[in-house]
């Protein structure tokens, strides 16, 4: 979202208590990238376009690492994250990014090298192993958006 609108609000997570869940590593991933990012009972993004960055994963978080590659396909420029998780998952959003037009590297490692790219257009992903649900569905101005969970973790990709 920090990627495609310049300022929106979200609420602080909530729902199962199964154990800590840092929101600091999704946020200073998306401050590198040039998000402004503020607090007072909701969280507010501002972003007037991002830009490539050198991103140090502070734990290799797998959500936090799919949000920074997600925000970084469209980013201005290159950028580079370290220590980020490489599971199945991970690699996984990769490829399919990158079948949309993004350009990602070193996909597989805890370095992950992404080409910014203006613009990612539609694609198909089949179903694997790792996916359980990937379907097509209809969005505003004849876009279409891409609706795939990773291992229980749903994305909406507007290309």
């Amino acid at each position: 979202m920090t990627a495609r609108t310049p300022e929106f609000r979200l609420p602080p997570p909530g729902g199962d208590v199964i154990g800590r869940r840092r929101l600091d590593t999704h946020i200073l991933a998306l401050q590198a990238l040039g998000a402004e990012v503020t607090y007072e009972r909701t969280f507010h993004f501002r972003s007037h376009g991002l830009k490539g960055a050198q991103i140090l994963m502070d734990e290799a978080s797998v959500t936090a690492t799919e949000n920074a590659i997600m925000a970084a396909a469209t980013a201005e420029g290159d950028t580079v994250i370290h220590n980020a998780a490489s599971e199945p998952h991970v690699q996984e959003l990769c490829q399919f990014l990158n079948n949309l037009g993004a350009r990602i590297t070193e996909i597989g490692s805890n370095t992950l090298h992404i080409q910014g790219v203006p613009r990612l257009h539609g694609g198909n992903l089949p179903s694997g192993p790792i996916i359980s649900k990937c379907s097509a569905l209809s969005a505003p101005r004849r876009s279409r958006a891409v609706k795939c969970a990773f291992a229980m973790r749903a994305f909406v990709i507007w290309p």
